[in-house]
């Protein structure tokens, strides 16, 4: 039986009602939380560790691993409209770590749907639920995961736990499948670059990057993400339904070419950067992937972001990077 607020006027949770972000911490989570409080949203943030940068909201301390954590620490919150963040995100993770990825993205889903009892999720999965996937064969749908490593397997089976969860609550699941998302703090290929160039400014050691500069990713800029979170909170939703987005650009960009560009940032702050590509691809980690941004069109209106507006996100993350010391 799901808990009642005052708040609670819908299905999809009232317009007016606050909004709780797991991951609030995080590099995603912090660029939500200070756009939602922007817009006078009120914005309950929940992580394990306390935001770097102070934000108008709430700040809860719990690890989603703990159902009695995040039942103690919301109990008599109104939380009807949640964002879903939190989750190991690394795509290769050592064996000894596997079991951390599978509480936290697996039973830590499970815990915050089960604890929270919210009438719409959204989740932010991944593009790794593809594996190695070209934009035609990337359609949003359950059906067309496939992926190579267990961090796919995890946002891939938290997508499916979700549709079971939204059908038998009766509840919205929104399933956001996030391409590469950048911008200031992102973490990744940018931050390790500008890392390297802050630790050997003059080009003395070469960066190690991977698969001959050949690896395809879609960028995506962190403020879309954001818009797009935004308005999955407001479409009117069917409850008991469970929907899928890609969220992406659906153009893909090399490691090598976001990397030049990268070096020229670099080259006007003063670094020297130089690389070699020898090192070859994890067991697990796609070749090349590109969304396809057809259904997110459809679905929100949305304008999608131009490959200047990805370069101008590139610039602003490694300038922030050098500035703030995120890499």
């Amino acid at each position: 039986m799901k808990k009642s607020t005052a708040a609670t006027k819908s299905p999809n949770g009232s317009s007016d009602s606050p909004v709780l972000v797991t991951g609030s911490s995080g590099f995603i989570g912090q660029h939500l939380c200070a756009e939602l409080t922007k817009s006078s949203i009120n914005v309950i943030g929940l992580d394990r560790q306390p935001p770097r940068t102070p934000v108008p909201s709430q700040s809860l301390k719990a690890d989603i691993s703990s159902f009695q954590e995040i039942q103690s620490v919301t109990r008599g919150l109104p939380t009807d409209r949640i964002i879903h963040l939190a989750a190991e995100a690394e795509v290769i993770m050592p064996w000894n770590e596997i079991s951390t990825l599978l509480s936290s993205n697996l039973q830590g889903t499970w815990n915050v749907v089960t604890a929270l009892r919210p009438s719409i999720c959204v989740f932010p999965s991944s593009s790794s639920v593809y594996g190695n996937a070209a934009r035609s064969a990337s359609l949003a749908r359950l059906d067309t995961a496939r992926p190579l490593g267990l961090y796919g397997v995890s946002k891939s089976a938290g997508e499916i736990l979700l549709r079971d969860w939204a059908h038998q609550h009766g509840s919205v699941a929104v399933v956001l499948r996030l391409a590469n998302v950048i911008g200031a703090g992102c973490r990744g290929l940018i931050a390790y670059v500008v890392r390297h160039a802050m630790q050997y400014p003059d080009g003395s050691v070469p960066a190690q990057l991977r698969g001959r500069g050949r690896l395809v990713r879609d960028y995506v800029p962190v403020s879309f993400v954001v818009q797009v979170m935004r308005a999955a909170l407001q479409r009117p939703w069917r409850p008991g339904s469970t929907y899928v987005f890609n969220v992406s650009t659906g153009r893909g960009l090399t490691n090598r070419q976001v990397t030049e560009i990268t070096q020229r940032i670099l080259r006007r702050e003063g670094f020297r950067l130089r690389c070699e590509w020898d090192n070859p691809v994890p067991h697990g980690e796609a070749h090349s992937v590109v969304e396809n941004t057809r259904g997110l069109k459809e679905g929100f209106g949305v304008k999608i972001p131009t490959l200047d507006e990805v370069e101008e996100c590139i610039q602003e993350s490694v300038l922030d990077h050098l500035r703030n010391g995120h890499a």
